[in-house]
């Protein structure tokens, strides 16, 4: 009787690391592969209601997302490959001829906002209740979403890793401004 309530115990305690190991594995978050602009839903349709604030709890100026081109980088400072593409956009964001927003929808608001200042080299943003990124379906940094005047015009998801892929933002950034 002894053998078999020992057995029983662990089996009970193999199944329960099973489960646990297969919930860790759930709810990792998967690598999204790329998606290509063209697969982005909300391609040629005007940018959804936000509210972006600072760190000062400031809201940005809609008028400033509707009006002229802008590119709004979605991030995270927790985020490596984020950080990584802050350093790469210090090299290209000062353009005057393209506005550049960061816009953090994931993790606490202050504390985000907080150790993203002077981290990025543009006005970073909190989404409040991730209003944007989900009515965008957006679920993972960094992304950049190219607006004309409001409305959404191309897409660049995933970081800019290599020269290569730098060489190809450039490009792609360069493309998208004189297509219209």
């Amino acid at each position: 009787m002894r053998k078999q309530w020992i057995s029983i115990a662990v089996i009970f305690v193999l199944c329960c690391f099973v489960a646990f190991a297969i919930t860790r594995v759930l709810r990792r978050p998967a690598a999204a592969p790329t998606v290509a602009a063209s697969s982005f839903e909300d391609l040629d349709k005007p940018l959804p209601d936000a509210r972006l604030v600072n760190l000062a709890g400031a809201k940005l100026d809609d008028n400033l997302l509707r009006h002229g081109k802008v590119v709004l980088a979605f991030l995270t400072p927790t985020c490596k490959p984020c950080l990584n593409e802050g350093e790469f956009l210090r090299s290209i964001s000062d353009r005057g001829d393209v506005r550049f927003y960061g816009v953090i929808s994931f993790g606490d608001e202050k504390m985000s906002l907080k150790v993203a200042d002077g981290v990025f080299p543009f006005e970073v943003f909190y989404d409040q209740e991730q209003l944007l990124a989900r009515n965008l379906n957006i679920n993972r940094v960094p992304i950049k979403i190219f607006l004309e005047d409001g409305i959404i015009r191309d897409v660049w998801d995933g970081s800019t890793k290599t020269e290569e892929t730098k060489a190809e933002f450039r490009d792609w950034l360069n493309r998208v401004k004189a297509d219209r």
